[in-house]
């Protein structure tokens, strides 16, 4: 027997593993779309949250696309350096999103800033109010003293 002669046979045990990658990579995308819009109504700002559901959108399709691969048959070796630099990626890009929203965030959320936050500005502007005075006396006593000086 040839290996042209089998190979029929093999595309047919084959397809149902398609089919179950086609239907993973369905479901990835669907599960992607209602994330993206519950994620986009989180936001205040409309195009800040839409943004933000497409890169958690696409790291879900990511997520899907190697589990689909990983149905076919591709090797682990191939799929999991394309699933970490998804995640990688969207991770990062996520939190450069995020991040510098967040203490505004917390602030709202909580009404205002914590007790701890609050002890520590009032003495940090406690030590710079001390400061600014401290360097006016000494600037004021340098020119008393200048003055005084004999000509």
């Amino acid at each position: 027997m040839h290996a042209v002669d089998s190979m029929p046979t093999q595309l047919a045990s084959w397809l149902p593993n398609l089919a179950d990658a086609l239907a993973i990579t369905g479901i990835a995308a669907v599960l992607g779309r209602i994330v993206m819009g519950s994620v986009a109504k989180r936001f205040r700002d409309p195009a800040h949250g839409r943004m933000i559901g497409r890169f958690v959108a696409a790291i879900i399709g990511g997520l899907g696309a190697a589990a689909a691969l990983g149905q076919v048959g591709v090797p682990a070796s191939v799929t999991l350096p394309i699933l970490g630099t998804v995640v990688a990626l969207g991770g990062a890009v996520l939190v450069l999103l995020i991040g510098p929203r967040l203490p505004g965030f917390v602030r709202r959320r909580r009404g205002s800033d914590s007790p701890e936050v609050q002890e520590q500005r009032t003495a940090a502007r406690g030590q710079a109010q001390a400061y600014r005075r401290g360097r006016q006396d000494a600037l004021r006593n340098q020119r008393l003293s200048h003055d005084s000086w004999p000509r």
